[in-house]
């Protein structure tokens, strides 16, 4: 179900005026009329060329994930049957962009950009990035991908940002993120007097953050990449660590 699939959270009715504002903030692409007759924006235009010998390549690296998964069409790979008898396992849930109202743009990346979104059944809001698979494999950094998504999917920490899952089409990849709404803890820190935190609110950072690499060590995992940049606050202020490319 959703609710297991999203940890049982959800939304309440006043999503949008806590978090957007306004509708017209969360839709910037359409307008009121559109918006009921289509149901949701369309900042997505397929105007990249089919695709090349290199990104079919990492679509069939992808396809070897173990986490929740899907293409544009909603076809995922059969689990395997168990040995004659015996039922099959439960299949993951089957993401594609239709479910999901895309919002405003929260941020840019090198290869791709971060939308606000909201999952249709549950009204669930998350980060959707949108990640574009020709510049993917011209960079030569789809193994790069794979370890980001593989690492982050299967971590589990009150300061680690979730990634709840990801799916693809036939010239992007969408992961499936934890909104953090205060955004960076880097824009906050340049907010803040003299460009610095007061002694207890860095502490309360330090040991988050110390407990969140501690709980990722004992996985075996490293980051490498810890900067403000890459630290993200939530609703309540209590700091996530994201952005795993660089992790092994």
């Amino acid at each position: 179900s959703i609710d297991n699939e999203f940890g049982g959270a959800r939304t309440t009715p006043g999503w949008r005026a806590r978090l957007c504002g306004d509708e017209a903030e969360f839709w910037p692409h359409t307008t009121p009329s559109k918006r009921r007759e289509t149901g949701r924006a369309a900042p997505f235009q397929d105007t990249q060329n089919k695709p090349t010998m290199t990104e079919v390549a990492l679509e069939r690296a992808l396809s070897g994930l173990k986490v929740s998964s899907s293409d544009g069409n909603g076809k995922v790979d059969a689990q395997q049957q168990q040995q004659q008898g015996a039922s099959a396992e439960k299949p993951l849930r089957k993401w594609s962009l239709s479910d999901f109202d895309i919002g405003k743009p929260l941020g840019n990346g090198k290869f791709g950009k971060v939308y606000l979104a909201r999952e249709k059944k549950s009204h669930f809001i998350v980060a959707l990035k949108v990640l574009y698979k020709s510049q993917l494999s011209k960079a030569g950094v789809e193994h790069q991908l794979r370890r980001e998504i593989e690492i982050q999917a299967h971590l589990r920490h009150p300061n680690v940002l979730r990634l709840y899952g990801y799916f693809h089409d036939a010239t992007r990849i969408y992961l499936i993120l934890e909104f953090a709404a205060k955004g960076e803890l880097y824009k906050s820190l340049q907010k803040a007097p003299g460009k610095c935190f007061d002694e207890k609110r860095s502490a309360k950072y330090i040991k988050s953050l110390a407990g969140a690499l501690q709980y990722c060590h004992k996985k075996h995992v490293i980051h490498r990449d810890i900067k403000p940049e890459n630290l993200l606050l939530d609703m309540k202020g209590e700091v996530k660590i994201a952005d795993f490319g660089w992790s092994v």
